[in-house]
């Protein structure tokens, strides 16, 4: 039988972040010290986004060109890793676990039917912070070598191309995966999207910005939480991609103004 490989969204999937700071978000603070400048949100949304894209959509919105080069994003991330480490120590910031996550993971985990994996926009090294911070069991999602496996903001700004490469990945680490054994398991529109967009499943899940109903408008499957243990592994075994993929609307109504 073939396994069900398992690509897990982290900010509004796995956690949810508390900040208790008026000076202004993660990024905000990112960006300001990185380019010495007062930065405002602007109505940027962070939702289903990718680091380097909020990056740029902030930068842009107060009026700084960004640039994506390895060595502007290497300038960035040396800041990034004093910066949230600074934040959960001065308690500006913290990621806190969503209920019954590391028993579903646990019972995924010890089921041989699953490989799991992550598919995020954080860049690799602050996904595993973040994990960990929120006590997640960040292990089951290690390879041999204790490298997070799955796609990151890291390998590229685009949600779709972090997908496809993540599948490089995995097939280099398991050998041939179909497309169909794989499913994208996330909180927003634009998580759904990257998995359509390479002909992948993607099972939403009510627990972010978007209420279930409007996440049924384009996902394969929708779930409200995890709070139903052998519900959601049912959910994740067959969820299949929908007949009308290629069609469906991403523009969906918020149930919430908050932005994780």
């Amino acid at each position: 039988m073939k396994k069900r490989v398992l690509l897990f969204d982290i900010d509004g999937t796995l956690t949810t972040t508390v900040y208790n700071t008026t000076a202004g978000d993660v990024h905000q603070q990112l960006m300001s010290k990185t380019y010495n400048v007062p930065i405002d949100k602007k109505g940027v949304v962070y939702s289903g986004s990718t680091d380097r894209l909020i990056w740029k959509n902030l930068l842009n919105a107060n009026g700084i060109e960004y640039n994506d080069s390895a060595e502007e994003i290497e300038k960035i991330m040396k800041v990034y890793r004093e910066l949230i480490h600074d934040g959960i120590r001065e308690n500006w910031w913290r990621w806190k676990i969503l209920p019954n996550v590391n028993e579903l993971l646990e019972r995924c985990s010890k089921e041989g039917d699953f490989i799991l994996a992550l598919l995020t926009g954080n860049m690799i090294e602050t996904a595993e912070v973040k994990l960990t911070n929120a006590g997640v069991n960040v292990e089951v999602f290690k390879d041999e070598n204790g490298v997070l496996r799955g796609g990151f903001g890291s390998d590229d700004m685009d949600r779709a191309t972090i997908v496809a490469k993540a599948l490089k990945k995995l097939r280099t680490e398991f050998g041939e995966l179909d497309e169909s054994q794989f499913l994208i398991i996330g909180d927003t529109p634009k998580d759904v999207k990257c998995a359509h967009d390479n002909d992948f499943a993607a099972l939403a899940v009510a627990t972010g910005i978007y209420d279930a109903k409007s996440l049924g408008q384009c996902a394969c499957g929708v779930i409200e939480d995890f709070s139903e243990i052998e519900k959601t592994i049912l959910a994740l075994k067959e969820t299949t991609l929908r007949g009308d993929y290629k069609s469906v609307s991403y523009q969906l109504t918020v149930k919430s103004a908050a932005d994780p």
